[in-house]
């Protein structure tokens, strides 16, 4: 309505002032010049960003970024790719694209960010040395990732990064003994601040300096970008700027469940969830809850085929996942991570409002989340959950109970599914988690059973045997 008496949409080419017209299938309907209807564009702006501007929507903000964008590059979709503070110069990525900017802030593609410098104080002696190890800062329970630091002359360093948490790079420096006064970002990836860009500047980026960020194969399609594989193969290979490993080459969880919807849902559906997952990555939460709700009306509950899940994630089994609980699952992945309590509370909403189908979704994704320490208590909850779909999104195909559930959590777990009627056997890592303790409850349930009656389940007894108890398969 405020928009409408700012005369700044428009029907059909002309201005409106009637917040309960009637629109017709064929009218067009225009915000700020933009055909809503549009397909967003998928330009991606490179800004020098000046001290003074906050990354950000809220006019309670101003001055904002998003003030100084040209009128010819204004979208409404348009967003930040990532922000910095305000006090912040440097490079910024701006884009109404939400396949590149999950691409690019997802924290498991460890993209490298330079940071300059200009601290008071004196840095600890061993500053360099505790960077690469990772360095403890305030506000959180895990160091961060290995860094690396270069003291370029009195009160002057260089800071490379591959996490985005709030704040880090400040919060680095204070634990290393110093204070920043200044911070300027000159880097992304391979991608350097254009020379050409002085601060408030802006323009389109090019196609050689996408492929300097080492995102382009985002531009090709979904058969370029992932090929089909053989069954059992380890997955595909992606171009990467991450440093080698024992995972270099293997996409994603992430990518995997896009590519799969890319090729199982309409057009028109992987759009809304590209938008969708654009603004939840720029910190939009409110679009996550909206979103998690509209998944399955979007996406639809089809069947999904998802290729190299092992690889991604060992243990993770997606075999019986539909395109609803893929895009929900993107949606969480989606979630900025870089302030784990935060994140755990905007998580937890989810939990708390979510509906049955929802729950499986978000139980059978804890897998794939980060910060596992701080879901341990969110898998116990689905344990003792009395739905029996809600538990068993926990309790089978999924290695995080396994993982990270106390030997009486797990064991619990173990014993409900019998007289739940669940399958034993898709138990994942049962093997690793046989004790003493388990043997002797399912012994004892196995006599009560026997005693009332009713028959044991025959994957029982030899469970029970194998972690020491005294448990025969006939009485």
């Amino acid at each position: 309505r405020l928009a409408i008496h700012a005369k700044r949409i428009a029907v059909n080419g002309v201005m409106t002032q009637k917040y309960h017209r009637r629109l017709r299938g064929d009218d067009r309907v225009a915000l700020d010049g933009v055909g809503l209807g549009d397909p967003p564009d998928r330009s991606i702006l490179v800004c020098h960003k000046p001290v003074g501007l906050a990354c950000s929507h809220g006019a309670q903000d101003a001055p904002l970024i998003y003030d100084i964008v040209p009128p010819e590059l204004r979208h409404p979709d348009l967003n930040t790719v990532g922000r910095l503070d305000r006090n912040t110069s440097g490079l910024l990525l701006l884009t109404c694209d939400g396949k590149f900017l999950v691409r690019v802030t997802a924290p498991e593609r460890k993209q490298p960010k330079r940071y300059r410098i200009g601290y008071s104080g004196e840095l600890a002696t061993d500053a360099v040395e505790r960077c690469r190890a990772g360095v403890m800062i305030d506000g959180f329970d895990t160091p961060c990732a290995p860094a690396e630091l270069s003291l370029d002359g009195p009160a002057r360093a260089t800071l490379t990064i591959s996490e985005g948490r709030h704040h880090q790079v400040k919060r680095m420096i204070a634990a290393l003994g110093g204070k920043v006064v200044t911070l300027h970002r000159d880097r992304i990836g391979g991608l350097e601040l254009p020379a050409d860009l002085a601060p408030g500047q802006m323009r389109v980026l090019s196609e050689a300096e996408r492929e300097q960020l080492g995102v382009q194969h985002y531009w090709l399609s979904p058969e370029q970008r992932w090929p089909p594989l053989p069954c059992g193969s380890a997955g595909p290979v992606l171009a990467s700027t991450a440093k080698p490993d024992d995972n270099a080459g293997v996409p994603t969880p992430a990518e995997l469940l896009h590519a799969a919807l890319t090729a199982a849902i309409p057009a028109p559906a992987m759009a809304w969830l590209d938008d969708q997952l654009g603004r939840i990555a720029a910190g939009d939460e409110r679009a996550l809850y909206l979103a998690l709700g509209l998944a399955g009306r979007r996406v639809g509950r089809a069947a999904l085929t998802v290729v190299g899940a092992e690889a991604a994630r060992p243990g993770w089994n997606p075999c019986a996942w539909s395109t609803d609980q893929a895009a929900r699952t993107l949606l969480v992945l989606a979630l900025p991570a870089g302030e784990p309590g935060r994140w755990q509370s905007v998580l937890e909403r989810c939990f708390h409002a979510a509906t049955v189908e929802e729950l499986v979704a978000l139980y059978q994704a804890l897998p794939l989340l980060p910060h596992p320490e701080r879901l341990v208590a969110r898998a116990a909850e689905g344990v003792r959950n009395s739905m029996t779909p809600v538990f068993a999104a926990v309790a089978l195909d999924n290695p995080f109970p396994a993982a990270h559930l106390s030997d009486e959590a797990f064991n619990q777990m173990v014993l409900k599914c019998f007289f739940s009627g669940c399958d034993s056997a898709c138990i994942s890592g049962l093997a690793g988690r046989r004790n003493a303790d388990l043997g002797r409850m399912l012994a004892h349930y196995a006599r009560e059973r026997r005693i009332a009656g009713r028959p044991v389940d025959p994957a029982l007894p030899p469970l029970a045997r194998a972690c020491g108890a005294d448990c025969p398969d006939k009485p």
